[in-house]
Parts: C-alpha cells; sequence; structure tokens
C-alpha cells in the first residue's frame, strides 16, 4: 500500500499506519484502490493445530 502512487497522491504518511491495524483498515475500505492484495485472516499461528 506504501508504495502505490495513490499513497503518495493522497499525501499519506506511512508511519501513521504502522504497529496499528484499525487505521489501516479503515483506509482500505474507503480507499479500496490502495489495497494491492487480498488479505484475509482467520487465526494467529499459535492457534493452529499441530
Amino acid at each position: 500500500m506504501r508504495k502505490d502512487s495513490q499513497f503518495k497522491k493522497l499525501e499519506l504518511v506511512a508511519d501513521d499506519y504502522v504497529g496499528n491495524a484499525d487505521p489501516v483498515v479503515e483506509l482500505l475500505a474507503r480507499r479500496k484502490a490502495l489495497l494491492q492484495r487480498p488479505v484475509l485472516v482467520r487465526e494467529t499461528l499459535t492457534e493452529r493445530a499441530p
């Protein structure tokens, strides 16, 4: 997302989106063109069965 020309065009600051998923999700919900790949998180690594 940070390397996208739209990110630069909108004058977004990458540091505003590092370490906190909520602003990223909100931004991608508003600006779907910034989503370069679909992302789906279903479980964490610690929840996986061996």
